[in-house]
């Protein structure tokens, strides 16, 4: 759990933007029945995920982005779809492989909470990819075998986060979420991957 502190300042951001988003006006698209939304931010390993997977190199936050659907009903119940790809990079000058790089699809429950409150879990399924750097030799196969896709594996992620209008339908929603998922490469043991998620939403009711 060493790369949670990383993530302190981005959760006291997030804390600090509630009473802010009490005083905004509502967001639109809570009351629409669809929204898109678009969110960027920095993905964290966490646990043996950050020192296991390049041999003792340690993993480092790197960009993530995601595309989701939500679909809002009533008593603050929802759903939502789409998918994330996490980047997870290697810290060491010398590393073997590029690190890691996980494409999912997210799928789930949303509770609303209030005006602007939100909390999130649902199921994760997905792939990773990991390649080697440059320079470092490569199989019989030469250029096939430069890159590995891992199993398709499947795991859970649960979130929390704010909505805070724009006006019209548009608003941003400052997010953290945690989410876990155990896959397994053609060559290599299982790779249990944990990571925390800070994030900010670009959200469009219609």
């Amino acid at each position: 759990m060493a790369a949670l502190p990383l993530s302190v300042p981005a959760l006291f951001a997030l804390a600090s933007l509630a009473p802010w988003a009490v005083r905004a006006p509502a967001l639109e698209a809570q009351s629409s029945p669809l929204a898109l939304e678009l969110s960027g931010g920095a993905a964290y390993p966490i646990g043996q995920f950050r020192t296991g997977p390049q041999g003792g190199a340690r993993l480092e936050r790197a960009p993530t982005f995601g595309l989701h659907i939500v679909r809002r009903g009533e008593g603050g119940w929802g759903q939502y779809l789409g998918f994330s790809q996490h980047r997870f990079d290697c810290a060491a000058e010398l590393c073997p492989l590029e690190g890691d790089v996980l494409t999912a699809w997210d799928a789930g429950i949303v509770w609303t909470l209030g005006r602007h409150a939100w909390l999130r879990a649902g199921l994760t399924t997905g792939r990773s990819e990991r390649c080697r750097t440059a320079g470092e030799p490569q199989g019989e196969e030469g250029e096939a075998s430069a890159c590995a896709l891992s199993s398709l594996g499947v795991g859970a992620e649960a979130g929390v986060g704010l909505a805070i209008g724009l006006g019209g339908t548009l608003g941003l929603g400052p997010a953290v979420r945690y989410g876990w998922l155990d896959t397994r490469y053609p060559e290599g043991g299982r790779v249990r991957m944990r990571w925390l998620v800070v994030e900010l939403a670009l959200s469009l009711g219609f």
